[in-house]
């Protein structure tokens, strides 16, 4: 029997797996000088796509030269920006604490569309982010079955999981998920996914009475509103996918003498998959001196796994298995290392600029790995007067502390670490007057559809600090500061000039905010702020419906005008509708795709856009609300193994569909294959019929064999044997002639 390699959940503890050194770099990028400060700032949205009115979190990452995380050295005041506050928002600043490397933000989603989510702070590049809501499309259940197969009148153990483009989804809200199947007799069952998570577990009960020879296996779908629909099927059988195996995992564990640690055990079938059910396991160690397990059983308690804890005693290996009846043991091998011995490692930047004062961290290595030890005092002393350093750093159980250091002058330090029965450490720092950086120009322009602008007031704000200034004649206005300082340009959202007003409506690089984060490596940057003369922006919308009225989601479009500087490729959200601004009344153009699928199994024929049957039309000023209507098809899928069938096809909703197999019987002379129905979306018994499409379907010619004539010409042979032999038995009777 193929074997499927299994990693069950093993707890490690942490002198097993050490915790790193806040701000600590992968092995391969490590520096000689320890720690690197950090540079930059990266952030990631979790999720990345949210449904309207919902909220998620994204993660403000501090980070060195080689992109790994490293902590503050002073408490980090960090600005955050939206570029479409009504898509998310964000709070204004959030604070990264002093030894920290993160810190995490709340963003709230609003309308449908995506927005850029941007964090930069003094002296730190600046990061962003895409998050997009409303784009339920893009969101679908996932249905797996945890025992499979299964018998009649067992359960059927199910994970329903949701997935936000195909990635593991945790919902601000609750989800109700609706159960069904195709067996009859099964009622409708819901289960809850609350919120914060991504998946629920069901259990469904099948009927005793279901017959395997008819019904061989069932389809299990599950539903839910906004979310595409999931399906699995379950094959039936008369054994079930009880438990054959009992795996103590991983297949090789590393522990460490004189340490107390966890390790699990894992059921496994025939399908390679855990199996639900509770069963208790006799655990037994081949060298207790080594390894020794102080309980003696474990229950997996209705789960299909379960921890327990050992001892490591001494340096050497054991086998570890549990045993149960019934079951395979598959055995773990595990090996006793010795105890774990620590080096000293200091974290300094390996550049600091003179009358300023950092932190730095003290703390514990085994080889390049950062090592949780302690707590433990560590002396510290610089080689240069000009450099001062904190005298003790008091290393936590964590494995480091933080200390100050103060730059007074210039010149090369070292910095060394000493603890007693360590290995003392030496970092090196250079202290300079100059700065690190180089200055960078920052030009913002404003210009409308008829030329530069002249007079807008541009506000710069940096290092705590604000400039204002207007744009001269040529429409640019400018500003000069170092490249690692924070700088924000904001202009008015309307101006009034010459007895004109004009209407802000976004920057050229595609930000919409009227504030926008300036951040450059090189000498110069150029940006310009777009305006719209004397007309105020009009909203507008499309709303997409299918003939039954059901909203048609994720519909992509595109809107054209002469005013923009590039098309508007918008999509639709759960309710069909999606909301687009102008910054003026001209006409414009809407393009609708003809045919749109958005799964398999569903497609959309577009039946009128507008007053028009097109998938192209102008719109005027005067229309604010454009509907497009669709036909909804649904894919039916007849299918057999013997013979030829009719009927698969797209059907338009609510149309009748004919199917049929053109043979009821084959082979011969002696065996056939007799049809016996279909199974599916639906059952019957017929050979041909017609079903309503309401939905995606499909149905399977079922066959049986009938080998009555093969019985029957077995039955002839047989009696014409007896009879020749019967005759030839009394011709060897018969007397011969004398």
């Amino acid at each position: 029997m193929k074997r499927r390699l299994l990693v069950p959940t093993v707890i490690i503890l942490a002198l097993l797996v050490p915790t790193p050194l806040p701000g600590a770099p992968a092995a391969s990028a490590r520096s000689p000088d320890g720690l690197l400060p950090p540079v930059s700032i990266t952030l990631v949205a979790i999720p990345p796509r949210l449904p309207p009115g919902g909220s998620g979190v994204f993660i403000v990452q501090l980070v060195d030269a080689h992109g790994s995380p490293s902590p503050a050295r002073s408490d980090i005041a960090v600005g955050l920006f939206s570029s479409d506050p009504s898509i998310a928002s964000v709070p204004q600043q959030v604070t990264v604490p002093f030894g920290k490397s993160h810190a995490e933000v709340e963003v709230k989603a609003g309308m449908a569309g995506s927005a850029t989510l941007t964090a930069a702070a003094n002296g730190l590049l600046s990061g962003s982010t895409k998050v997009s809501t409303g784009v339920l499309s893009n969101f679908a259940l996932q249905l797996v079955p945890l025992n499979n197969p299964v018998s009649p009148g067992d359960l059927v153990h199910l994970r329903v999981g949701l997935l936000a483009a195909k990635e593991p989804f945790e919902t601000p809200v609750g989800v109700q998920v609706s159960i069904t199947t195709s067996l009859r007799g099964i009622p409708l069952q819901t289960v809850t996914i609350q919120p914060g998570s991504s998946d629920a577990y069901i259990a469904v009960s099948l009927p005793s009475g279901i017959s395997i020879q008819t019904i061989p296996f069932m389809t299990v779908t599950a539903a839910a509103s906004g979310f595409t629909a999931a399906t699995a099927m379950v094959a039936l059988s008369p054994q079930g996918a009880n438990p054959q195996e009992a795996l103590v995992g991983p297949p090789r564990a590393n522990l460490t003498a004189r340490s107390n640690e966890f390790l699990s055990v894992s059921l496994f079938n025939d399908t390679f998959a855990p199996s639900a059910g509770s069963v208790t396991l006799d655990l037994y160690s081949s060298n207790a001196s080594v390894v020794e397990i102080p309980e003696a059983q474990v229950s997996t308690s209705g789960a299909d796994s379960a921890t327990f804890e050992v001892y490591a005693n001494a340096t050497g290996t054991a086998q570890i298995t549990a045993v149960a009846p019934g079951l395979t043991s598959i055995p773990l091998t595990a090996t006793v290392l010795p105890p774990l011995k620590p080096a000293l490692g200091i974290s300094l930047p390996p550049k600091v600029r003179a009358g300023e004062t950092y932190s730095f961290a003290a703390g514990f290595y085994y080889g390049t790995e950062p090592l949780p030890y302690g707590p433990a005092p560590v002396s510290l002393s610089s080689s240069n007067l000009n450099v001062t350093v904190s005298s003790t750093v008091e290393a936590t159980a964590l494995g480091y502390g933080f200390g100050t250091l103060k730059a007074s002058g210039t010149g090369a330090a070292n910095i060394t670490a000493v603890l007693e029965g360590a290995t003392p450490a030496t970092a090196k720092l250079i202290s300079s007057y100059s700065p690190a950086v180089a200055p960078v120009v920052y030009q913002v322009a404003a210009a409308s559809e008829s030329g530069p602008l002249a007079g807008v007031t541009v506000n710069f704000t940096y290092g705590g600090r604000t400039s204002v200034t207007t744009t001269g004649p040529s429409g640019a206005a400018g500003f000069s500061t170092y490249n690692d300082t924070l700088t924000v340009a904001s202009v008015p959202a309307s101006i009034s000039l010459s007895n004109r007003t004009y209407y802000f409506t976004g920057w050229s690089d595609g930000v919409k905010s009227t504030n926008i984060s300036l951040l450059s490596s090189s000498s110069v940057y150029s940006i310009t702020a777009q305006y719209f003369k004397s007309v105020v922006p009009t909203t507008y919308s499309l709303l997409a419906m299918s003939d039954g009225q059901a909203p048609v989601v994720g519909l992509r479009f595109t809107v054209s005008s002469r005013v923009l500087r590039a098309n508007l490729t918008l999509t639709t959200d759960a309710r069909g509708k999606v909301n687009f601004v102008l910054p003026n009344a001209s006409s414009f153009s809407i393009s609708v795709p003809e045919l749109y699928q958005p799964s398999g199994q569903t497609r959309y024929s577009l039946l009128s856009l507008g007053n028009s049957t097109k998938n192209v039309v102008a719109v005027t000023a005067a229309a604010t609300t454009i509907e497009a209507t669709y036909a909804t098809y649904y894919q039916f899928e007849v299918g057999s193994p013997i013979g030829n069938t009719t009927g698969s096809g797209w059907y338009r909703s609510g149309s009748t569909a004919t199917y049929s197999v053109d043979e009821t019987s084959s082979g011969g002379p002696l065996v056939y294959q007799r049809f016996s129905g279909w199974s599916g979306s639906f059952s019957s018994g017929q050979p041909s019929g017609s079903t309503v499409i309401t939905s995606p379907e499909f149905i399977t010619a079922q066959w049986s064999a009938d080998n009555a004539l093969l019985f029957a010409a077995i039955g002839v042979a047989l009696a014409g044997a007896a009879v020749a032999g019967l005759l030839v038995f009394r011709l060897r009777r018969k007397p011969s002639p004398s």
